[in-house]
């Protein structure tokens, strides 16, 4: 599954699950998440649900519990689904409510049986359930590789580059020419809708987080039609001013926590 990048304000997250088995669509939970910087939430996610960073530290024993997605998690583990052996021990609930619930192992790889012969896929596995009519069941599952984002009510927080364009900013320059990564959704969405850049500097790093102003309501339509997404990146170009040169510090993309470097052409 392709990571998917919010689109306006707390809707959308990030981190991708690899579907494996069938199920009934994911349905996002109610945003939830940690406290971030410049007044944003924290947020994860696995197979379409949300749910704060902090949860990924909780205990690794929710196969021992008594109720009834504990007694599938460990049913389900036990055996092999569709070539896949998900591990047996080590599981964190990071998301649980009366409809659904979230386990994820990050010690614990997804081992294949057949596809390929024996061969341990990296990253972490994570099982995706459902409560309907008082019964759990299995929705998805499959390799879980969590990424946490930030998320604001008043903003869109997106992802950078720098200009490829553009010079590339030198240890004494104080200015850089960056790309703010969109994509394009509904009618009339060609406006640039930047609002700001918070700059957050430490000895040996300087990191940038892009805020949009939201997406105006575009018009309604008739019942049963929605407004889409092209599934393409759009760039736009903005100046932006450091409060210090450069030097040799690290430039980084403060959408996601941690941060980590920006998008590369």
């Amino acid at each position: 599954m392709t990571l998917s990048r919010r689109s306006a304000g707390l809707a959308g997250l990030a981190v991708a699950l690899l579907s494996c088995g069938s199920g009934s669509t994911a349905t996002t939970a109610a945003s939830v998440g940690d406290p971030g910087p410049h007044g944003t939430v924290a947020v994860a996610t696995c197979g379409g649900r949300e749910f704060p960073p902090s949860a990924l530290h909780r205990p690794a024993d929710a196969e021992r519990g008594g109720d009834a997605p504990a007694a599938l998690l460990r049913s389900f583990t036990a055996s092999s689904r569709g070539g896949m052996l998900m591990p047996a021990h080590g599981w964190i609930e990071v998301l649980r409510s009366d409809t659904q619930a979230v386990f994820y192992d990050a010690g614990g790889a997804v081992t294949t049986g057949t596809i390929p012969d024996h061969a341990t896929m990296p990253g972490g596995s994570a099982i995706v359930m459902e409560q309907k009519d008082g019964r759990w069941s299995v929705a998805n599952w499959g390799v879980c590789n969590p990424v946490t984002e930030l998320r604001s009510a008043s903003y869109d927080v997106v992802p950078w580059r720098l200009d490829p364009q553009a010079p590339a900013p030198g240890p004494d320059g104080t200015s850089l020419v960056i790309d703010e990564i969109t994509m394009p959704c509904g009618p009339d969405d060609s406006r640039d809708r930047f609002d700001h850049a918070a700059v957050d500097e430490t000895g040996t790093t300087v990191t940038i987080t892009v805020f949009l102003r939201p997406r105006p309501s575009p018009p309604a339509l008739p019942s049963g039609q929605s407004y889409g997404c092209l599934t393409i990146d759009r760039f736009t170009r903005h100046t932006l001013h450091l409060p210090h040169p450069l030097g040799a510090r690290t430039l980084l993309d403060g959408e996601t926590q941690p941060p980590r470097p920006p998008r590369t052409p």
